[in-house]
């Protein structure tokens, strides 16, 4: 399982829980608990395999951060965990969900360079 998408995972669970743990204004109530769900979705979607899911979980974090801003009677412990959870959804979208390694010049086995098979050499 992709590491940046159980991140996902668990900023999408603590937006969940976190829209129940202190006071919200109705709008931001609806907001976080809305944007929670599809981000545990989005989430679970990238965990099987959905190519898409990133981009909804980038959308939701952008859609988080400014309705959190422009919405009315944002508390400061709600605008600040939304806002955080907001850059949590979108630093976990833009990474991919493997990585390849490249070797090292000194790493490279007998007989291989940096980029694949030595050529022949003519004598």
């Amino acid at each position: 399982m992709p590491m940046m998408r159980v991140l996902n995972l668990l900023a999408g669970t603590w937006l969940l829980v976190s829209a129940f743990l202190w006071p919200h204004a109705r709008g931001h109530l609806y907001n976080t608990w809305a944007v929670a769900i599809l981000a545990l979705l989005a989430g679970l979607a990238a965990v099987a395999g959905s190519q898409g899911a990133r981009k909804v979980g980038f959308a939701l974090g952008l859609w988080l951060s400014v309705s959190t801003l422009l919405l009315p009677n944002g508390s400061f412990p709600v605008v600040v965990n939304n806002i955080l959870m907001a850059v949590a959804l979108v630093v976990t979208s833009l990474f991919p969900d493997h990585v390849e390694v490249h070797r090292v010049r000194g790493d490279a086995p007998h007989g291989q360079g940096p980029f694949g098979p030595e050529p022949a050499t003519a004598r």
